[in-house]
Formats: structure tokens, sequence, C-alpha cells
């Protein structure tokens, strides 16, 4: 297995996730904001330093019905992103 499904993402503690007009946006001073999708959302909320990438994978192909490796796979450059922007990091 690759090393980095062993990674246990943690989301930042100072990004807030606040709901306007139906949409979801993140942010973390109030001055600059990110929309995301609600599937988005729900996979950052898994992001708990405590659950492995390798977990969550778990977790979201129970829910969804779907093969774990794909989920994996799909969730990647989900994660990369996170990360990219900020809004993880890893403990």
């Amino acid at each position: 297995m690759e090393e980095w499904v062993m990674k246990r993402p943690k989301k930042i503690e100072n990004l807030k996730i606040i709901e306007h007009v139906g949409g979801l946006y993140a942010t973390f001073d109030g001055e600059r904001y990110w929309r995301i999708e609600k599937w988005a959302f729900e996979i950052l909320k898994l992001c708990d330093g405590r659950k492995s990438i390798s977990e969550i994978a778990r977790i979201l192909a129970e829910e969804l019905q779907m093969n774990w490796e794909d989920v994996l796979k799909g969730l990647k450059p989900i994660i990369e992103e996170f990360e990219r922007v900020g809004f993880i990091k890893y403990v």
C-alpha cells in the first residue's frame, strides 16, 4: 500500500465553513472565500486527524456502495487539493 494512504489529514483549526444563500464557503479570515461543494465538505469533515486516508476511503466506499480502490483513486486529487490550498495538515 502506498505511503500517502496512511497519512492522517486534519482540517486546519481556523478554517471555517459557512453557509450563505444555499452555498457552502470556506474561509480562514473572512476576507477570502472558496465555494465548496457539499460532497467536498463531507470529505473535509472526515479529516479529523484520527482517520487515515485509507480509512476515509473505506467510510466513503461503504456510504456510496462503491469499490474501495475506486474511491481511493478519486480521493487522492481531492486530498491533494485540500493540502495545496491549506485546508488540511497531516498529523
